[in-house]
């Protein structure tokens, strides 16, 4: 995995998360918000930065490097998590529904 700073841009995380087949309530438990919220930075629609919690973002992050490992995320880049200023959102939390 590659040294990511800060995470910036949370969509190409959610974007790969979905593509290995993972729904939106699943990856909005790992994240620690809500589905809807996780649907909304997936498809760039969410109105102001949005930022994870420290245990959301760890797990997220976590997850992308198990299945990176595991052969399921071969293209995936972790600097694209941290090369824009990524979506527009409130902040989140690790409270569902945040």
């Amino acid at each position: 995995m590659s040294k990511v700073r800060q995470v910036y841009n949370w969509r190409p995380a959610y974007n790969a998360l979905r593509s290995v087949g993972m729904k939106d309530k699943e990856i909005g438990e790992l994240a620690g918000v809500s589905r809807a919220v996780v649907s909304a930075v997936a498809n760039n629609k969410y109105a102001s930065e949005h930022h994870l919690g420290f245990n959301g973002g760890i797990r997220v992050l976590t997850k992308l490097k198990e299945l990176k490992d595991n052969g399921q995320l071969p293209d995936f880049i972790f600097d694209s998590l941290g090369t824009d200023t990524g979506s527009k959102g409130r902040p989140a939390g690790d409270n569902p529904g945040a």
